[in-house]
């Protein structure tokens, strides 16, 4: 089993590298949603 876990290592270094990605995205999304806000809701 410890051979398999460490076969995986890549891949889950990849999807972290890309879910933290996303993550940043879109709270840079919100970001710009929150500063675009209309005047009147000031």
């Amino acid at each position: 089993m410890r051979g398999r876990r460490v076969a995986c290592q890549p891949a889950e270094k990849f999807l972290n590298f890309i879910i933290a990605e996303v993550i940043r995205h879109h709270e840079r999304i919100a970001e710009d949603t929150n500063n675009e806000r209309p005047a009147h809701d000031a």
